[in-house]
This record gives structure tokens, sequence and C-alpha cells, in this order.
């Protein structure tokens, strides 16, 4: 190895070492930071209002269900159905509780889908604050600490917690 060589390696490893030092580092809890931002909006209970509403669509076809069920078990146990009509009438109890059932899922991915509506536009606000915060304070990175995403960091000893920043934008306390 020449000596240029080894003055160029050093050179080199110090701009790198100077770089990574250069870095700013912060996190934040968007989990937690959503929660809080979701109270102060009528989102919420614009989402939980339409919840109910489709549980009761739901609760209302199983009623009515459970009241054909139990009129049919007593007619059954009374012997007044004919072996046929009563495989007719079971088989048509059967088709209608799958439909319930199927009601039931197409009201839950509808109730998804609505949070996604409501929510959009909190999470770009969120979204768009901590880039903010990000180029006004020198971050190159925020990471997310909310451990229910897979991208979870569970250390960040290095790094600042810019959740004050962020409410502050979003003018949360």
């Amino acid at each position: 190895m020449t000596f240029r060589t080894f003055i160029l390696s050093i050179a080199l490893i110090i701009g790198l070492n100077t770089q990574v030092d250069a870095q700013k580092f912060g996190h934040i809890n968007s989990g937690i930071l959503m929660s809080e931002l979701i109270k102060t909006t009528p989102a919420e209970k614009e989402l939980d209002v339409y919840l109910k509403k489709l549980e009761k669509e739901t609760m209302d076809l199983q009623a009515a269900l459970d009241v054909k069920a139990q009129k049919f078990s007593e007619e059954y146990a009374t012997g007044t159905l004919s072996k046929k009509v009563a495989e007719e009438k079971y088989l048509k109890l059967q088709q209608e509780q799958e439909e319930v059932y199927k009601k039931a899922q197409d009201n839950q991915n509808k109730v998804l889908a609505k949070r996604d509506v409501l929510m959009k536009p909190l999470f770009e606000r969120v979204q768009k604050a901590i880039e903010e915060v990000g180029k006004e304070n020198g971050f190159t990175y925020i990471f997310d600490t909310d451990q229910s995403l897979f991208n979870a960091v569970l250390f960040a000893e290095d790094s600042s917690d810019v959740t004050a920043m962020v409410k502050a934008k979003l003018g949360l306390k």
C-alpha cells in the first residue's frame, strides 16, 4: 500500500464517520399520536354510529332467524312436520344463517372501508406534520416506535422523541 492510498483511505474513513455523525434521528409513536388526534375529530363518533347501525341490522336478521329456528324446533319436536318438509325447512334455515353470516362479514368490510375513508385525511395530516418537523429540525430519519407495526424500533438511544413537535404542528397539547 502506498502512502497516497493510505492517506486516501484515512480521508475516506474520516469523511464517512463525519457523515454518519452528522445524521440526526428521531422517533415517534404514531399509534398514540393517532389515538389522541382521533379524539379531537368527529370521525371516531361517525364511525361508531355507522358501526352500531350495521350491527343492529345484523342483530335484527339474527333475531328473526332465531324466531324461525325456534318455531321449526317446536314443530319438529311435536312431530307435525313430515320428514321431507322438515328437511326442506332445515336447509332453508341453514341457508338463511349463511346469509346472516355473510351480511355480518360484509358489514365488517363496510366499516373497515368507512374507517379508511374517515382516517385517510388524519393520516395525511400526521404524515405532513412529521415531514415538516423532520425538515425544520434537520432530522435524517424519524422512526415509528408503534409496536403494532412490523417496522417497530425497539431501541432508540441516539434519537430524539419528536412527538411534542408533531403535536404542536397538529395543534394538540
